[in-house]
């Protein structure tokens, strides 16, 4: 009887060594799980960083793209004005040198009947 009350004794402390013994090992898992959880959350944390920060970049090359577009539709407008301009300069040159010709040939003629 003795021995049995001593067996079981031995098998309870085996019993609370085992259970403290996998609850240490729970609680060592469980802290390492934790750690882990904080390390992705903060690598998250980190890319959703990174992503705003090309947000905000991208964001910033469309509103350069938008006026580099207003810069070249307004020079579009100044060369298509320069055009027309030369082409209104170029008839009066025209009409110019038509009206300076046109004596000229007056002039022959009035002489031409003469000589």
């Amino acid at each position: 009887l003795i021995r049995q009350d001593n067996l079981e004794s031995e098998l309870e402390g085996l019993k609370n060594d085992s259970q403290q013994c996998c609850t240490g090992q729970w609680a060592l898992w469980t802290e390492n799980q934790q750690q882990s959880l904080s390390n992705l959350q903060a690598t998250v944390d980190d890319q959703a960083n990174i992503i705003q920060q090309q947000h905000v970049a991208m964001q910033q090359q469309q509103a350069t793209v938008q006026q580099l577009q207003a810069t070249m539709n307004s020079q579009v407008n100044v060369i298509q004005q320069q055009e027309t301009t030369i082409q209104q300069m170029q008839n009066l040159l025209s009409q110019l040198s038509d009206k300076l010709n046109g004596p000229r040939d007056c002039m022959e003629l009035m002489t031409s009947g003469h000589d």
